[in-house]
């Protein structure tokens, strides 16, 4: 049986989740054997390149990745390319990613930014204050969505970005902390209207 590598962001989040349920039934569907190996945590850079390392020595016939940095991440993808192993990466792409992988699979990362503030800006009548918590530094698909939210926030003259620096972090105990820390600093009559 040919053999699959996919190695995800993390482990824990139910959308990987899904993503290792339907790799492992089309696997079943196809009759390929799919080698599932998630880091513990999505912020965890080393473990998953040590994943994609393992993945190279074992000598699997693809190996389909989303890496948890699209810079740091790059250079294993393409040391498995070297090795004669086709690269498929998905759901954040890689930065300059030709010559080293051989597909992308994701979403339109900023442009669902942009819906985003589209639909914030809705439910508030155009007017407000705002809160925009980052994900985690150096993850491609939510630095681009970011990007959108961003950019698609400024068509609203009436709204206030009061913070868009602060990073949320990989656990979902980190996002609260960071969280509750934003709520007590915009309080009163600073408080957010939206986040």
């Amino acid at each position: 049986k040919p053999v699959i590598a996919l190695i995800p962001k993390g482990s824990a989040h139910v959308f990987w989740k899904s993503d290792e349920s339907g790799a492992l039934k089309a696997g079943e569907d196809l009759g390929v054997q799919v080698l599932w190996s998630a880091p513990e945590r999505e912020d965890d850079r080393r473990q998953q390149m040590g994943m994609v390392d393992s993945m190279i020595i074992r000598k699997v016939d693809v190996l389909c990745l989303a890496p948890l940095d699209g810079v740091a991440l790059r250079e294993k993808a393409e040391k498995a390319t070297k090795a004669n192993i086709p690269v498929i990466i998905f759901d954040s792409p890689l930065s300059k990613a030709e010559g080293v992988s051989i597909s992308y699979v994701g979403t339109d990362n900023y442009a669902a930014g942009k819906r985003g503030a589209e639909g914030l800006a809705k439910i508030l009548g155009g007017k407000g204050r705002v809160l925009m918590l980052r994900y985690n530094a150096g993850s491609s698909s939510t630095e681009a969505r970011e990007e959108g939210f961003s950019a698609g926030i400024k068509a609203f003259p009436d709204i206030k970005v009061i913070s868009d620096e602060q990073y949320a972090g990989a656990t979902v105990a980190m996002a609260v902390d960071k969280s509750k820390s934003l709520l007590l600093r915009f309080s009163g009559d600073q408080a957010p209207d939206g986040i």
